[in-house]
């Protein structure tokens, strides 16, 4: 299989699959999380090819919207535990805003 440029592993199967690799979801519901999953990982390229494949898939702009902001919460509660866990392992850091 070919690597495509900036695009995860997982996202590479899920493209190349079709968008359902043995999932009981349909091709939006899986596109909108792995939306959300790229966003809180920081993945532009694979946010732009999963737009493609949600708007193909019959996904509107509110529900892409509402994916990002559910990755946006998995991103952000994910920062507040690493910090904890930081705090504990080093000592009281003081983070900048």
């Amino acid at each position: 299989m070919m690597a495509m440029a900036g695009v995860s592993y997982a996202t590479e199967i899920f493209l190349i699959q079709g968008g359902n690799t043995m999932s009981v979801l349909d091709k939006k519901t899986m596109a909108l999380i792995s939306i959300g999953a790229a966003y809180a990982v920081n993945c532009k390229p694979c946010m732009e090819l999963l737009k493609k494949v949600a708007v193909d898939a019959g996904a509107t702009s509110e529900e892409m919207h509402d994916a990002v902001a559910a990755g946006e919460k998995v991103k952000n509660g994910a920062a507040v535990k690493a910090r904890g866990f930081a705090n504990e392992i080093f000592g009281e850091i003081a983070f900048e805003a």
